[in-house]
């Protein structure tokens, strides 16, 4: 309320301006829906291609539904790799 120890024409503690008028609130962002569910390719840094069906549970994306996971060999060689192609149910392959 002070400024160099002076009152403040500009603010009080009743929400209003110099003028005596009530300041209007900014409004409010619209908030958009976050998708539950969907269908998409995800690649890990440790080089693991994920694609196929996944939804959201307490903010974290899981495999869910029918998808293919491809676990890249040791780098730099075309052997090794592992994959999985079937049903996933909270993240788990099931099937």
């Amino acid at each position: 309320m002070k400024k160099g120890g002076k009152e403040d024409p500009k603010r009080n503690d009743t929400g209003k301006g110099a003028a005596g008028k009530v300041e209007a609130a900014p409004e409010a962002e619209e908030i958009k829906e976050v998708p539950q569910s969907g269908h998409g390719k995800f690649e890990y840094i440790n080089q693991t291609i994920y694609e196929g069906a996944w939804k959201l549970e307490k903010g974290k994306k899981l495999k869910h539904g029918h998808g293919k996971i491809i676990f890249s060999g040791p780098q730099g060689q075309e052997s090794g790799h592992e994959e999985y192609e079937g049903e996933w149910i909270n993240d788990k392959m099931h099937g």
